[in-house]
């Protein structure tokens, strides 16, 4: 089972476009989320949570579509800000 996965996830904040058509694939084991401040971390962590809506795209969390079922993925997923 995967982690995670992502397809064409966009996410824009006024003329901000935070996130911008991405294809993430989160395997089993151990992961970091690294980036600059601005790069679009904390926008991906809220939109895998469904605590954000996305523009476009898909998500899926521990085969849980974030869209449909967010309280499933949130169920099973610890996020402390």
């Amino acid at each position: 089972m995967l982690v995670a996965q992502v397809e064409g996830l966009s996410k824009r904040y006024g003329t901000v476009q935070a996130l911008d058509r991405v294809d993430v694939v989160i395997e089993p084991g151990c992961t970091g989320l690294v980036g600059s401040n601005g790069a679009g971390k904390s926008t991906l962590i809220k939109l895998l949570l469904g605590l954000l809506a996305p523009d476009q795209g898909r998500a899926s969390v521990l085969d849980h579509d974030v869209a449909a079922d967010p309280l499933a993925v949130r169920a099973q997923v610890g996020y402390l800000p």
